[in-house]
């Protein structure tokens, strides 16, 4: 079975305890963000389950800034056991490709550090940190 991003945000959210999820919506809604970015409002966040926030957060960060948020937002909040299980289901995500194999024709899950690339549809976006982000040698910077 192919893992997606979106997989693996609702499996974090869902290992967090009732109280961690609740702490995890409120500093989503407080976290700084990427100037391009807006934040999701506090009541669309509200009376919302685990896969309601993953899809808002993909809906308004997309997949590489939406899991760049999530692991800052998990780290904030101390969950840094969950922020590891989901650097670790990331690397499964298939999605996540090294652009020399794009060229290549190959989409093997990255390994090293080279520049990412999100594979969708034909599109193409870099993500030259997001593999250094998963292994945790890289903080997020606002």
């Amino acid at each position: 079975m192919r893992v997606t991003v979106r997989d693996a945000l609702v499996t974090a959210l869902e290992n967090l305890k009732k109280n961690g999820f609740k702490k995890f919506q409120a500093k989503l809604c407080d976290i700084d963000i990427r100037e391009r970015y807006r934040k999701i409002p506090r009541s669309h966040l509200e009376d919302k389950n685990r896969s309601d926030v993953a899809d808002l957060i993909r809906t308004y960060y997309k997949d590489v800034y939406g899991v760049e948020l999530t692991l800052a937002v998990l780290d904030a909040i101390n969950e840094k056991l969950v922020a590891e299980e989901l650097r670790r289901d990331l690397k499964k995500v298939e999605r996540f490709v090294r652009q020399s194999e794009i060229q290549e024709g190959k989409t093997t899950a990255p390994t090293g550090e080279e520049e990412l690339c999100v594979c969708s549809m034909g599109a193409r976006q870099k993500v030259g940190r997001f593999d250094r982000l998963v292994e945790g040698l890289e903080p997020l910077s606002g």
